[in-house]
């Protein structure tokens, strides 16, 4: 909005800028559409493996690609500097920025004031109105110069052409000439330069050494090019096609002092030279009083001062304050009139610059548009001579290509590291400091730096990054989102996603609390449950279950279908170890088995599945770092740590929480857990049991987790049955189970397996052999003639029966042909058929 301010402002069309600009955006977006379209681990940038190596660098680098950070850059760097070359931002600067710049330093009082040399009479409304006409005779100017040339000013400087004035057709107009001849004081008036010859008019004829550019080439000893070559390379307006106009050719005699009076191609410029032809200038105006006049290198050195023309040959003039102006213009009638003269010639003295300003009455003003606002073209002039007096020039440089290089490396060096919010800090920071800088410079050194551009090249190359790095930051903050979204808490996901570079996943080993979380026999209590029903009941399970992980300290490292994985010991968002983790942790599994006890009450009354929970912790070194693909980040945790925390939970029973021996070493001595029991359970591959402790969170009501026991078994009994045969109560006839444990008393069985009452608890999961054997031994002999003698089985499930524990276990490694002989055999033993009975989970 702010460029196209300026554009209507400038009066100069959209169109010219809508080209490039659009070209310099497009392509930004476009780089940045394809770098976001365009798989990470596709990207040839870094390598075609460079997300799956080094997401983790991605995550934690402030900066962004340096590739596309320099591409970005350079894209406006060339669009910019082409419409340095192409389009006239010079002139928007001139209609927009050079206005700020000047009433900036009419306020801080800056502002040059008129040289006391320079006297001013105007043909205003009082004079018109005097002598009834709106121009003066020839007699009439002679009148005025003869007045004039009476106190020897150094020059006189009228601002008309007198193209038109032929003194052949004017009465007494030789008479006229021949008194201006007559004066001493060197008159100057107006020329112009026409692109087409004018009909009816001559060519002004340009003599004397004034009006040969060669003139003002300063010898300067031997130089390394001939004298042609420099006449070349001097800025200098070219106007060597154009044909040259001044007072009438009946005016040459009086009138030869002949300067342009044509106006810069830019608001508030001028052009000190104009090139012609053969060799010749017409000089402004306001140089012709001026001797001392010489070109130095691409400077112009006149009256002491120093001009610097930009390469088009204009020079920018230096206005005072249009008051200044207004208040000492003088009118002309007190030059003509006998009874005001000897008054305004008081004002006039010797080497005084007067100047002549014909139509300066209302409806006649020549008025031109000017940094100060519409004023009297004459002011423009006026202003040049007040410049040359005063050696109060204004230099333009035209440095814009290097400013543009210049702040465009800077802006993308900066945001190449600067998070989204310094970065715009940093760009309004420094826009702020150049603009106070171009109106110092102006006001204080009288220096017009370029602005547009370089501003442009700053907010271009800020804002396309800036966006760059909104992007990049958005994406981090998705991805982190996705992927520690439920596993860490609310506020340090929002941390994490506003410092992406605190994540580490690099692998590496940790000493943590592992926890597994399950629901007791899922698949056996969703069977009768409809699946939106389960499924928004287990949603809400986990995300509770997930709350209170988080309340303390831990992360939900897994969401397993039917149960969680969590770890405790660490921050990802401290990237450091926490202490104290062993007992957050079983302070988290207890809270999570109380909690859960009136749930599962409640979910009876409701008709909602119940969720019995076994809770497995172990504490050991893991490894931990991300598994993900591509752009997928999976914070994973591995090791026999891990493995043997799932095998605690596995063993563990309903309601309670089993931990490893490292754990219980932590936590030894706190009694706030609840009661505990040692037990032993089997690992994959190892021939020993393994020492663990059952924490039995519910010790304090343990008729409240009968009842819960007993609706779990209520809502399963409807599921999938067999038939089992009950032990006759005949002591006689009891069937013993020889384990390593010891003796057991078998219960019933079944096709699949066997349930049995054992005085310890074998945890589940646990693989033992047993023996089959009457009283007597017959059933042992029988058995071992079919190979049976050892029958390997699992404990699917346990549970407590006043002193001792009733375990149900499943036949492994056994053809259905043996399941059904040791049936049978176990029949003829006098075993009564119970019915049928759910199939152990």
């Amino acid at each position: 909005m702010y460029v196209f301010w300026i554009l209507e402002k400038s009066r100069i069309s959209p169109h010219h800028f809508n080209g490039c600009l659009a070209l310099t955006c497009n392509a930004s977006i476009l780089l940045l559409q394809n770098r976001s379209e365009t798989p990470m681990s596709e990207r040839p940038s870094l390598g075609d493996n460079w997300v799956r190596k080094d997401i983790a660098k991605w995550l934690q680098n402030q900066s962004v690609n340096p590739r596309a950070t320099f591409i970005v850059a350079l894209l406006w760097v060339g669009v910019l500097i082409s419409m340095h070359w192409l389009l006239p931002t010079r002139t928007v600067e001139a209609r927009v920025i050079s206005p700020v710049l000047f009433k900036f330093r009419e306020m801080v009082g800056k502002a040059p004031r008129l040289n006391p040399s320079i006297k001013i009479f105007g043909l205003d409304d009082v004079t018109v109105s005097q002598i009834r006409k709106s121009e003066l005779t020839l007699a009439q100017w002679a009148t005025v110069m003869e007045a004039l040339d009476s106190k020897h000013p150094r020059a006189i400087v009228v601002d008309a052409l007198f193209s038109i004035t032929d003194a052949e057709k004017e009465p007494g107009g030789f008479e006229a000439v021949e008194r201006l001849r007559a004066i001493k004081t060197p008159i100057y008036t107006g020329a112009y330069a026409s692109p087409n010859p004018i009909f009816g008019r001559f060519e002004l004829t340009l003599n004397g050494p004034k009006y040969q550019l060669e003139h003002y080439i300063q010898n300067q000893g031997p130089m390394p090019i001939s004298r042609d070559e420099q006449l070349e390379l001097l800025k200098v307006a070219d106007s060597r096609t154009q044909f040259t106009y001044g007072p009438h050719i009946s005016m040459w005699n009086a009138f030869n002092k002949a300067g342009h009076i044509l106006y810069g191609d830019d608001e508030g410029s001028f052009m000190p030279f104009l090139r012609l032809k053969d060799g010749k200038t017409l000089p402004h105006v306001m140089l012709m009083p001026f001797e001392d006049i010489h070109f130095q290198q691409d400077r112009l050195s006149i009256n002491g001062g120093i001009i610097s023309p930009a390469r088009d040959g204009s020079v920018p003039i230096n206005f005072s304050a249009r008051s200044t102006y207004d208040k000492n213009v003088k009118p002309l009638i007190q030059l003509l009139g006998e009874k005001y003269r000897s008054r305004a010639l008081q004002s006039v003295e010797e080497n005084d610059f007067v100047y002549l300003m014909p139509m300066f009455f209302t409806g006649n003003t020549d008025f031109k548009p000017s940094p100060i606002g519409l004023i009297p073209g004459a002011y423009s002039h006026l202003a040049v001579l007040n410049s040359i007096l005063q050696k109060s020039g204004l230099h333009y440089y035209e440095i814009e290509p290097i400013l543009v290089v210049a702040f465009a490396a800077a802006i993308a060096y900066l945001g190449w590291w600067m998070s989204p919010a310094t970065l715009v800090l940093t760009l309004i920071g420094s826009s702020l400091l150049w603009i106070l800088g171009c109106l110092w410079g102006f006001a204080y050194q009288g220096a017009i730096f370029p602005y547009l551009l370089p501003q442009l090249s700053m907010a271009g190359v800020g804002v396309s990054l800036l966006l760059q790095r909104i992007y990049i930051t958005d994406r981090k903050a998705r991805m982190i989102r996705s992927a520690l979204e439920g596993i860490v808490n609310p506020e340090a996901l929002r941390m994490l996603q506003r410092n992406p570079e605190k994540l580490s996943l690099d692998a590496r080993e940790r000493v943590i609390t592992v926890m597994f979380i399950d629901i007791v026999g899922f698949s056996l209590i969703v069977e009768n449950q409809l699946p939106r029903v389960a499924f928004e009941g287990l949603q809400q399970l986990i995300e509770d279950l997930s709350h209170t992980i988080h309340r303390h300290g831990g992360i939900v490292n897994k969401t397993l279908g039917d149960g969680l994985l969590c770890f405790f010991g660490y921050s990802l968002e401290d990237n450091k170890e926490t202490s104290n983790h062993a007992a957050e942790a079983l302070k988290a599994a207890a809270e999570i088995q109380r909690s859960n006890l009136p749930r599962i009450l409640a979910s009876v009354a409701q008709h909602d599945p119940v969720f019995p929970l076994r809770i497995g912790i172990n504490t050991a070194a893991v490894f931990m770092g991300n598994l993900g693909v591509g752009e997928r980040l999976d914070i994973t945790v591995i090791g026999n740590g891990v493995n043997f925390a799932k095998r605690l939970e596995s063993a563990c029973l309903p309601h309670s929480v089993l931990v490893g021996p490292t754990t219980f070493e932590l936590i030894r001595g706190k009694t706030e857990f609840g009661s505990c029991a040692r037990r032993f359970i089997s690992i994959k591959h190892r021939e020993d049991m393994v020492e663990a402790w059952e924490f039995d969170p519910l010790s304090a009501e343990p008729e409240l987790r009968k009842k819960a026991e007993e609706i779990y078994e209520a809502t399963t009994s409807t599921q999938r049955l067999e038939r089992r045969w009950e032990v006759q109560s005949n002591e006689e006839e009891q069937i013993i189970v020889q384990t390593s444990h010891g003796l057991a008393k078998l219960v019933n069985h079944s096709v699949q397996g066997l349930e049995f009452k054992l005085p310890t608890l074998v945890a589940r999961g646990t693989q033992i052999e047993i023996n089959l054997d009457s009283v007597d031994g017959t059933l042992h002999r029988q058995l071992a003639k079919q190979g049976l003698q050892k029958i390997r089985v699992e404990v699917r499930w346990v549970q407590a029966e006043e002193k001792s524990y009733l375990h149900g276990v499943r036949f492994l490694d056994l053809e259905p042909r043996q399941t059904e002989l040791i049936t049978d055999m176990l029949c003829q033993f006098g075993l009564k058929i119970a019915g049928e009975s759910p199939v152990a989970s």
